[in-house]
């Protein structure tokens, strides 16, 4: 079939004729005959409402859909075009994109936070030096250059965004495709890559950014706005966002955006290029300064009335709902979780913490939740302490409703309606109330419930999962409730929505806390507590906390643009601020509002230890290395894997119980006095799989083996233990102890760097025989990072459910993870599958 080439092929990177696509099981399309030309070096942001059709053209373009044939091509430098509907061209065509997907976990691949990094330079078959510089440069780009040897299970939802960005630049591709990429990163760390962007734009990348930020946007060449897979706009940024219809395609206007159009409608005339505040500042002043100067202009300007204080409310005279006594938590081999923290959060009024990635926000929550425990201090929540061992723990979480982080992680039934109704049915609500509570919380969260309610929660959009977890969470009617990041990957209609919801739901008296990277989202607050590394800097209302330089924070961009002016006061909007350039009078805020609450006193409760049921996945240490100088630290790879075949093919050889027990001895003296590892760190997984291990043995002893004449031991009902059961089954128990104890001292003593360089040496041999050594080193590799991947999964799914108040037996909670644990490993590797692609696997020799 002739291929269809636009006007100029060598200045073109992508073009797009007649594209329409619809998914599987499903009649209406989501891209319409959409038309669009890219040029080479172009810049730009692609806009519009949860699904609009953004993420879907992005994967017509990369190749993980298949496209019509000739409805969309792809430019190399040559002018060559390549068509993503060819399966012969994907390969070229992902050379010469390098796409970053809006999951972060969706694209990470290797073990360690290096090898991710490194992973699709290794398949551009550079030398090991090139290699090693772009992943040096890549982890500098992103300031992660102290997390290299972390594994990615680790690191914070911002961090795995971030090692996810490394990946993408470390291919140094001619055309960058971004979904989302920003939407869990901190602002301090998103102005420092749309730095980078801008950088690489300059030097000749093309970047389209799926993005729903207008200040993201006004960075780009050219905006494209879809709206249900058309386009809806096609021009300028400054032609976007002075168009009269702009609230109406599912923006929420940034303050920034906002000041720009009001100077605009005051003066016509005037032409702003940038969203700098202190451009901004500069401009403004001199413009209001020579309109007040004027003859006759007076001193005021009614265009823009004063601002009111938008906080109400008082630390000191609301009873509390939450308050942390001196609370200290600490994850288990990482820095501390939470440090010292002393605050009473008053009932009935909403509350924003802010701060960096892995600041601690999210263990914040989880503390009020009861998901996590304080190693030392008292959490009390609805005058309830959460390390009081009379109050049952599913209680204190049916008043303190959680809503996570990713949403994707929280849904744990195939159809929305189900898994909204997870939490009022756990409580006791049937029937038609059930009903009728599930679709108020839905209609609440902008999903209308005859659309939704029998949608497969697997075929929504990242911002339609996310208001389901929020519905979820909301159906509970809490006294308090928990909002893990709940704008983030939501259009700007969707996140006003959640805005305004959360201003009703404090109307009633519910408790809202929230976790944010959005400032500007944090202003309509009546407090902001600032989080970093663990400890809390700051609680106040929004002017007392952004009002004093004392916090080296990430200011609001009209309070940004007011300390550029020179000005005292502290404008919280666009309307604020103008009528501070303006000079009119703005009421000033006390700034003593804002406290370091590490010394406020509050009563402490002694500590109860009690489990939350969590305890297991928070202390697995399977594949965790344990940095050391023993002797077996020092062994080389080689001779590490080579001791570990040994003793497993001797545990495995040994015919008598006794024999095996002893190999299990042996291997944890070795441990102990050899590689200086805890005799507790080696035993543990033996403890773990205690349950899984008496099903075998259970088994294996109530059928009979063939030709067993042995002595029958007892019986029991109709079964009966006989000499040869009884040993077989104590054979099994020995090698299986044997090995697991073994298993664990390697991993204690060996990185996962080093055990799959040392398997893929081992193995190089049999590349000659045409083995192909490096897949299996993948898949071994694949295997271990898989490990934790399904531990946290499980963790999520165990979560979802004590977070929302369900109270079941440990065996009808290790049941209930059985199905969603299933899903989630295939859906993992789906879209593991896909990064490795998009990474180039396999276009070497």
């Amino acid at each position: 079939m002739p291929r269809v080439h636009p006007d100029s092929p060598t200045e073109t990177k992508v073009y797009i004729r007649n594209l329409s696509f619809h998914y599987d099981r499903s009649d209406s399309p989501v891209l319409q005959k959409l038309c669009m030309k890219i040029d080479r070096g172009e810049y730009l942001g692609l806009l519009g409402a949860n699904g609009s059709g953004k993420s879907t053209l992005l994967s017509c373009i990369n190749g993980l859909l298949t496209p019509p044939s000739g409805t969309v091509q792809i430019f190399d430098r040559s002018g060559r075009s390549f068509d993503p509907a060819q399966p012969a061209d994907l390969e070229r065509i992902r050379r010469i994109t390098g796409t970053l997907m809006q999951n972060p976990d969706d694209q990470i691949v290797g073990t360690t936070v290096e090898d991710d990094v490194g992973f699709g330079p290794q398949n551009l078959e550079l030398d090991e030096q090139k290699i090693q510089q772009r992943v040096d440069h890549a982890l500098a780009l992103v300031q992660l250059e102290s997390f290299k040897n972390r594994a990615p299970h680790q690191l914070s939802g911002g961090e795995r965004q971030r090692l996810a960005l490394a990946g993408v630049l470390a291919l140094e591709s001619d055309c960058l495709l971004l979904d989302e990429a920003l939407s869990m990163i901190d602002p301090a760390h998103r102005s420092d890559f749309l730095d980078i962007l801008d950088r690489l734009n300059s030097a000749g990348t093309t970047i389209i950014h799926a993005t729903h930020s207008l200040e993201e946007a006004f960075r780009c060449q050219r905006c494209i706005v879809l709206e249900r897979g058309q386009v809806l706009f096609d021009g300028t940024p400054a032609q976007l966002i002075t168009n009269p219809d702009l609230e109406q395609w599912a923006f929420s206007i940034p303050e920034s955006i906002k000041t720009i159009r009001l100077i605009k409608k005051q003066f016509p005339d005037r032409e702003i290029h940038s969203l700098n505040p202190e451009e901004i500042a500069k401009v403004g002043g001199k413009l209001f300064r020579s309109r007040r100067d004027q003859p006759g202009s007076g001193t005021k300007n009614d265009a823009f009335p004063p601002a009111s204080k938008a906080c109400g409310f008082s630390v000191t005279p609301l009873a509390p709902s939450v308050s942390f006594a001196k609370v200290s938590y600490h994850y288990p081999e990482s820095e501390a979780g939470l440090s010292a923290i002393n605050v009473a959060i008053p009932a009935g009024s909403s509350v924003a913490l802010i701060g960096p990635s892995g600041s601690g926000k999210s263990t914040f929550l989880y503390h009020i939740n009861a998901l996590l425990l304080p190693s030392s201090g008292v959490v009390q929540v609805n005058a309830q302490a959460t390390t009081d061992k009379n109050v049952p723990l599913f209680r204190i979480r049916r008043g303190a409703a959680l809503a996570i982080q990713q949403p994707e992680r929280a849904l744990c039934e195939y159809y929305v309606a189900d898994d909204v109704a997870l939490g009022p049915r756990g409580v006791g609500i049937r029937g038609e109330a059930l009903k009728e509570c599930v679709r108020s919380a839905m209609e609440a969260c902008g999903l209308p419930f005859d659309e939704f309610a029998d949608r497969p929660t697997a075929a929504l959009s990242g911002g339609e999962k996310r208001k389901v977890a929020l519905a979820g969470a909301l159906a509970l009617k809490s006294r308090i409730l928990l909002l893990d990041e709940p704008t983030s990957a939501l259009d700007g209609r969707s996140s006003v929505q959640i805005l305004r919801l959360i201003q009703a739901q404090c109307a009633t008296g519910q408790t809202i806390i929230a976790t944010t990277h959005d400032i500007e989202f944090a202003t309509h607050f009546d407090f902001i507590g600032v989080l970093d590394r663990g400890r809390l800097l700051a609680f106040g209302s929004p002017e007392s906390v952004f009002g004093d330089s004392a916090w080296d924070l990430e200011l609001p961009w009209t309070v940004a643009a007011a300390r550029a002016a020179g000005l005292a006061a502290v404008p919280l909007s666009a309307e604020a601020l103008l009528a501070a350039f303006s000079d009119q009078e703005i009421p000033e805020f006390s700034l003593s509002e804002a406290k370091n609450f590490q010394n406020v006193p509050v009563e402490v409760i002694t500590k109860i230890r009690r489990k939350t049921g969590l305890e297991w996945f928070h202390t697995s240490r399977f594949g965790a290395f344990q940095p050391g100088d023993s002797v077996f630290h020092r062994f080389s790879p080689g001779k590490k894997l080579g001791f570990l075949l040994l003793c497993a093919t001797i545990a495995l050889m040994l015919p008598w119980p006794a024999a095996t027990f002893g190999c299990t001895a042996g291997i944890l003296l070795a441990g102990i006095f050899a590689a200086k590892v805890p005799g507790c760190r080696l035993i543990r997984p033996l403890i773990t799989a205690a349950p899984f291990l008496g099903i075998l043995v259970l088994f294996q002893a109530l059928f009979s083996w063939a030709g067993d004449n042995s002595r029958i031991l007892c019986t029991v009902w109709r079964f009966s233990l006989t000499e040869t059961e009884l040993l077989h089954s104590l054979s099994l128990i020995g090698r299986f102890f044997a090995l697991a104890t073994l298993l664990s001292l390697y991993t204690a003593v060996t990185t996962l760097h080093e055990s799959l360089h040392a398997v893929q040496t081992s193995l190089k041999i049999f590349s000659r025989f045409g083995i192909p050594v490096r897949d299996i080193s993948l898949a071994l590799g694949i295997a271990f990072r898989f490990v934790p991947v399904l531990i946290e999964e499980a963790a999520n799914i165990v979560s979802a459910h004590l977070s929302r108040g369900i109270n079941r037996s440990r065996l009808r909670s290790a049941l209930s993870l059985i199905i969603p644990l299933f899903i989630r490993s295939l859906e993992r590797s789906v879209r593991l599958t896909n990064a490795i692609l998009l990474r180039l696997y396999r276009t070497g020799k």
